[in-house]
């Protein structure tokens, strides 16, 4: 891996584009810039507001303990 690096690096080039390229050569495939295209789907509205979701996770623990707290006395 750091010889893939040093190449980025004197290349001028992302680690991300070395990589592939490096990836693909060993594979006897030329390298291509054409994108990928992907297919998607689109899965509606979320259940809950994926912006706070580290807040949501930390309610529901503090729940969870209050719950066992409460059936323990």
């Amino acid at each position: 891996m750091r010889r893939i690096v040093d190449r980025a690096r004197k290349s001028g080039q992302s680690l991300k584009k070395t990589l592939n390229e490096v990836v693909s050569r060993g594979l006897g495939e030329t390298p291509s810039n054409m994108p990928i295209d992907l297919p998607s789907w689109d899965m509606g509205r979320p259940f809950h507001p994926i912006d706070r979701a580290w807040e949501l996770a930390a309610e529901m623990e503090l729940d969870a303990a209050r719950h066992e707290l409460e059936k323990g006395s």
